[in-house]
């Protein structure tokens, strides 16, 4: 079978746009056969057809497929979908990949804020991201080449304003997270900054299981499990938000690997940190 290799950081290939010649073959409704057993179907039904990597998502219940052109793509679908009229083979939707930029110095922003209350955040969260955007690109010249020659993407979706540095979610181009990967950092003002990708796990807000389709709209569970404590209470009303020392991660604490339970109480159940995230980052990472 075709592999790729399983890592956290996504391979786009140095030419190519966005991977986006792909197919994705949903097993999850199959019920007679694994997903092993599948993907070696997908991999023989394709033997005739140029594939660039094959790779079966066991949690998802997903394989993805990728093609090197359009053309190539038309005739995997075509070829799945005569053999395999019980699963469902789809385009892939489009995305581009997110970066977490951390340790911006918040000295950059004192010129919109002059110290008064902010009467309109949302206008206020909407400058700074303008500003930031436009400081990036004054000191990162291949950035800057990219999206004004080449029409590539660096956008800011998110800002998360701390005492005296700023964190920022970035929405960028492949060829710029690459870039950004390979030197391990992106400059703004007098100061580098570390780069990490970032992937956006699903986690219910209410009792933190982080699960499909599970969402804090729709939680059952009969009390809430606070993020910091694992307390039966929700996560805005815990009183050790700011000590350390006394936070616990529930999903940790109820893994089957015996090492994350031992560890439970070395962070949170939002934290970076959480092996039990990290694994769902990287099954994320293996779905790009």
């Amino acid at each position: 079978m075709r592999n790729a290799s399983s890592t956290k950081s996504l391979d786009f290939g140095p030419d190519n746009t966005l991977d986006e010649y792909v197919l994705v073959v949903d097993t999850t409704s199959q019920t007679t056969a694994g997903i092993d057993e599948i993907a070696k179907e997908v991999d023989v039904a394709l033997k005739s057809v140029p594939v660039n990597s094959l790779k079966a998502n066991k949690k998802s219940g997903k394989i993805v497929v990728s093609f090197p052109s359009e053309q190539g793509r038309e005739m995997g679908k075509k070829t799945l979908a005569s053999i395999m009229d019980n699963l469902q083979v789809n385009d892939a939707k489009k995305m581009f990949p997110k970066i977490t930029v951390t340790g911006i110095p918040k000295y950059l922003i004192s010129g919109l804020t002059s110290g008064q209350p902010i009467s309109k955040p949302l206008e206020h969260r909407e400058k700074v991201k303008e500003l930031l955007e436009a400081k990036f690109l004054e000191k990162n010249a291949y950035i800057q080449n990219m999206v004004t020659n080449h029409s590539r993407t660096f956008k800011i979706v998110y800002v998360n304003t701390g005492h005296d540095t700023i964190t920022v979610g970035i929405k960028v181009s492949p060829f710029i997270r690459n870039h950004l990967i390979q030197q391990n950092g992106i400059y703004i003002g007098n100061t580098k900054c570390k780069v990490m990708d970032r992937f956006d796990v699903k986690q219910c807000f209410r009792c933190q299981q982080i699960a499909i389709g599970h969402m804090s709209s729709k939680c059952n569970a009969p009390d809430p499990i606070c993020m910091y404590c694992s307390g039966s209470h929700e996560t805005r009303n815990c009183n050790v938000k700011t000590m350390k020392g006394k936070h616990s991660c529930i999903n940790c604490s109820h893994s089957n690997i015996e090492q994350y339970r031992l560890d439970c109480t070395s962070h949170n159940s939002g934290s970076y940190n959480c092996p039990v995230l990290g694994m769902e980052r990287e099954t994320l990472a293996e779905e790009q």
